[in-house]
């Protein structure tokens, strides 16, 4: 793990995101229990994948997130107003990590 540590806590870390996660979020995008409760509809190739690392930081702050050391996914604030004091809290998670103390499986009837 050579990403730089932008916070951390006992066993989760916040990395900035680096070409080298492209692959892991390419493929947690495209994994069908994701894709189901993300606007994602398409599937996505390196090229998309790379086209979006080149885009981050133009709609707010993205993370790598790792549980000891291992990535898990990815957390996101983003739509900042800084009339009201408020952003938007975006995370997805790789299914074989929900329901393993990290936050609940996203469902529906979100």
């Amino acid at each position: 793990m050579s990403e730089p540590v932008f916070m951390a806590a006992e066993r989760v870390t916040f990395h900035p995101i680096e070409e080298g996660d492209l692959a892991f979020f390419r493929d947690l995008i495209n994994h069908p229990e994701v894709r189901e409760g993300l606007a994602a509809t398409e599937p996505r190739n390196m090229a998309d994948e790379r086209e979006w690392f080149e885009s981050l930081g133009e709609d707010g702050v993205q993370f790598c997130l790792r549980v000891d050391g291992e990535r898990v996914g990815t957390v996101s604030f983003r739509q900042f107003s800084e009339e009201w004091g408020t952003a938007e809290l975006a995370y997805f998670l790789h299914p074989d990590h929900w329901g393993t103390g990290t936050p609940p499986r996203p469902s529906a009837e979100w």
